[in-house]
C-alpha cells in the first residue's frame, strides 16, 4: 500500500517549487490537442484517466503537454494504489524531464514503500 499521508504534502511542496522555477508553461499545438488533454484533466475515473492519458501520449508524442498528461496518469495509479504502475509512469516522466520533482518524489516514495 502506498502511504499517502505525507506523500501528497511532499508532492504539493515539490510541485509548488517546480512551478515557481518554471518560466515556460506547456502549450497545445492545436485545438484538438487541447480538447484531448482537457478530457484527461476533467476525468474523475482513474481507469478512464489512464486510458485517455495513454491515448494522448500515443497520439501526440511530441506534445508539450505529454509530461503533464503522464502526471495525471500517475495520480490515477495512486488512486488505484498501484505502486508498480506509479514507478513505471514516474520513470516515463523522468525520461521526458529528469528534473521533474513530482516524479522524483513519487518514484522515491514508491520504492521506499516497496520494502526489502
Amino acid at each position: 500500500m502506498i502511504r499517502s499521508a505525507g506523500l501528497f504534502a511532499a508532492i504539493l511542496i515539490c510541485a509548488s517549487a517546480q512551478m515557481r522555477s518554471t518560466v515556460h508553461f506547456p502549450q497545445a499545438s492545436s485545438a484538438t490537442e487541447l480538447t484531448d488533454f482537457g478530457l484527461i484533466a476533467d476525468s474523475s475515473d482513474p481507469l478512464e484517466t489512464i486510458r485517455l492519458a495513454e491515448a494522448f501520449v500515443s497520439q501526440y508524442p511530441d506534445s508539450e503537454l505529454r509530461e503533464t498528461a503522464l502526471q495525471l496518469e500517475v495520480e490515477a495509479f495512486l488512486k488505484r494504489d498501484d505502486a508498480a504502475a506509479v514507478q513505471r509512469c514516474a520513470q516515463r516522466i523522468l525520461k521526458i524531464n529528469p528534473e521533474n520533482t513530482v516524479a522524483l518524489v513519487l518514484l522515491a516514495v514508491s520504492l521506499a514503500n516497496r520494502g526489502p
